[in-house]
């Protein structure tokens, strides 16, 4: 009788016990992303991004983690590698350009594919997929102002360098640009047996009546 009269009790200590499992058990299957974190989920189901948090069955799934925080590309041309304005005015700049992986679903994926998750973010992936295009928009939209106009007119030309790159940037993008620092390349780096270089010295020797 005594045995009878304590299987509810049991039974419900039971019960309970294995309900904790059971919700145990979920909570370790449910990861939760992290301040500026894509969980990317594949395996049973097809690929799933997700910006807050994501179910995972173990065996079935696959977690991997994107950070997607802006990043900041330092570009700077100087010396020989300086850009030149439209009447030949070689410019020392240094700029930086703040972009990071689209926070979308799609763009997530295409990244994680054509780049890598963990790739995504580390500086120098970053640099290797966009130096050499930004560097080019730098030079081509100061090819287009003279040099009289640059500081005058820096943010319109923060403007045209933004549209030259556009927003199409496989997966990426490009959030915004400060340009630190542009002037003219000090005489003394420039080499007058080059032609560039030797307008160059002359405009300037022009503009500022040999006072530079």
């Amino acid at each position: 009788m005594a045995f009878l009269e304590s299987t509810p009790g049991v039974v419900a200590v039971l019960v309970a016990f294995i309900l904790f499992l059971i919700l145990a058990l979920v909570a370790r299957w449910f990861k939760k992303a992290g301040p500026g974190q894509a969980l990317i989920r594949s395996g049973l189901g097809g690929n799933k991004v997700s910006f807050s948090g994501i179910w995972l069955i173990p065996v079935l799934h696959r977690l991997d983690v994107m950070d997607i925080t802006q990043q900041t590309l330092p570009i700077e041309l100087r010396g020989m590698r300086g850009a030149f304005t439209r009447d030949a005015v070689k410019m020392d700049v240094k700029a930086y350009f703040t972009l990071g992986v689209n926070p979308t679903e799609s763009d997530v994926q295409d990244v994680a594919m054509n780049v890598g998750a963990k790739r995504a973010s580390d500086p120098e992936t970053i640099r290797n997929l966009f130096q050499a295009s930004f560097e080019e928009a730098l030079k081509l939209i100061l090819a287009q102002v003279e040099f009289l106009d640059v500081k005058e007119n820096i943010d319109k030309i923060k403007m045209m360098i933004l549209q030259e790159i556009g927003s199409d940037l496989n997966g990426y993008s490009l959030i915004n640009l400060a340009i630190e620092s542009i002037q003219h390349t000090p005489l003394d780096q420039l080499d007058p047996n080059n032609i560039l270089d030797a307008q160059s010295i002359a405009r300037i020797k022009e503009l500022n009546k040999g006072n530079v």
